[in-house]
């Protein structure tokens, strides 16, 4: 009955049964479908935070934002007096980490490795819980109940997909990626903006929000062009 059917993965019945038990079938000729990534029920938000350093331990973050997909962009930013009176930015980490909840799926560029390690470890370090796995019984095929590990929320990182479908690039800058593309919108600062931002100078934490909304803005487009060229399996945030 599945001779001249393919799963969504493009596999024929002897090699992928367990899809075609599933039902996660191509529907027609031309094998279109749609990924379970970009379906209306599923929230998706553009993050990206912006920090006074590189190194967790040694670093504040200035601010976060976040993109709805399709909709606005939500942001949270430092304020001299947080900074002067030595609360830091465990308020914001806080705000950020709420606002995640509002969502399935989360997208970055070079999150793996920064913004959700960095949002992680601030958590960690204020007591502040973070998405992680939670756990639910199912039955399996012999019946017996196991236990299976969900993440509270799953995570695509476009730094990777950019470095395996386009590595021959001369960096895998998001600011190079997207001028290379013609997406049009990253703000470049300067150094002193971001000295005058480390010490909470409204001025330039203004002009640091502005450059974080830009970056969302772009990680969008940078995503609706490229999601055709990956499976985009579900990694947890």
């Amino acid at each position: 009955m599945f001779e001249n059917q393919r799963c969504i993965h493009r596999h024929r019945w002897p090699s992928h049964k367990s899809c075609f038990l599933k039902g996660r079938i191509l529907q027609n000729s031309e094998r279109k479908y749609t990924p379970w990534f970009i379906k209306d029920e599923d929230k998706v938000g553009y993050l990206d935070i912006e920090t006074d350093g590189l190194l967790v331990d040694f670093s504040t973050m200035l601010s976060w934002c976040i993109k709805r997909k399709d909709g606005p962009v939500i942001c949270d930013y430092i304020t001299k007096k947080e900074l002067f009176d030595l609360k830091f930015d465990e308020r914001l980490v806080r705000s950020c980490i709420e606002e995640l909840k509002n969502y399935d799926i989360i997208v970055t560029y070079f999150g793996t490795r920064f913004d959700n390690s960095f949002l992680r470890a601030k958590a960690l370090h204020y007591n502040i819980p973070f998405p992680g796995f939670v756990s639910e019984v199912i039955i399996n095929k012999n019946k017996k109940e196991v236990y299976k590990a969900n993440a509270e929320l799953y995570h695509f990182d476009l730094f990777y997909l950019v470095k395996s479908k386009l590595g021959s690039l001369s960096r895998k800058s998001l600011d190079n990626v997207c001028d290379y593309l013609g997406i049009d919108g990253k703000t470049p600062l300067r150094k002193s903006t971001w000295r005058l931002a480390k010490y909470g100078d409204p001025k330039a934490i203004e002009e640091v929000v502005a450059h974080n909304k830009a970056d969302v803005i772009i990680l969008e487009e940078l995503h609706k062009r490229l999601y055709s060229f990956s499976k985009w399996t579900r990694n947890p945030l």
